[in-house]
């Protein structure tokens, strides 16, 4: 399968049981996805129940997402989700697929990361139905969805598994470090905009500087010519 760079990096982090640095990965994606998607990042958080809309500025669809998401468990299934969905990996029959596996250790570990206090929902019951479907729909489809199907699932509190509150300055930072890894993604990606039209304006500037100078110097040839012929032509008229 070909995986893409947010794939790997966030699966190595998984790999690594670094929670930290694999909810940054799923942070910068969704970072990536408001720039160039923005109509799913507003779906995800009007699916999730977090009121946006398109008119937004992406400063201000940041601070909804960062303050909503330690205690809204439909936003941090659906993040997961839609950075995976944006990150389809290609089968060996050619057919993109959905990372079931994927869009569930991304909902753990930003569950994990804001170390939030409520319960973890029974992703089981949800994964064959949900993700399998949503594998075949659009974005936006599949994100409303997967909310849908869990907040009808029966959501569970595991053996030894309950969360443990953590304190406010702990917390305030950790929604500084997803906002930081949002914004810095968002504003890579304006800058990269900025360069590639730079670029293709420079470009342009290049074509028109080369089609003048040719241009000119053709003409220039063909003055030359023309006198040369009048002054042979007058000579002879001698």
């Amino acid at each position: 399968m070909v995986a893409t760079d947010f794939c790997r990096d966030f699966n190595s982090s998984v790999e690594r049981s670094d929670i930290r640095s694999a909810t940054m990965s799923l942070m910068r994606e969704l970072g990536n996805i408001l720039v160039h998607q923005k109509n799913d990042f507003v779906h995800l958080l009007n699916e999730s129940g977090v009121t946006a809309s398109v008119s937004d500025s992406e400063s201000s669809l940041i601070n909804k997402f960062v303050e909503n998401i330690s205690d809204n468990p439909k936003l941090m299934l659906g993040a997961s989700l839609l950075a995976h969905h944006h990150n389809k990996t290609l089968g060996f029959d050619g057919e993109s697929e959905l990372s079931d596996e994927g869009v569930k250790n991304g909902y753990f570990v930003i569950q994990e990361f804001f170390g939030d206090q409520y319960s973890y929902f029974d992703t089981e019951s949800i994964g064959t139905s949900t993700l399998g479907g949503a594998a075949s729909g659009g974005a936006v489809g599949a994100i409303a969805g997967a909310i849908g199907d869990i907040a009808k699932a029966t959501s569970k509190v595991s053996e030894g598994q309950q969360k443990k509150k953590y304190g406010g300055l702990d917390y305030l930072s950790k929604r500084q470090d997803a906002k930081t890894a949002m914004v810095q993604a968002a504003l890579a990606q304006r800058q990269a905009q900025i360069d590639a039209a730079k670029k293709t304006q420079e470009e342009k500037s290049k074509t028109r500087r080369t089609a003048y100078i040719i241009g000119g110097s053709v003409l220039g040839v063909a003055l030359i010519v023309t006198l040369v012929l009048v002054l042979k032509n007058k000579g002879k008229g001698k």
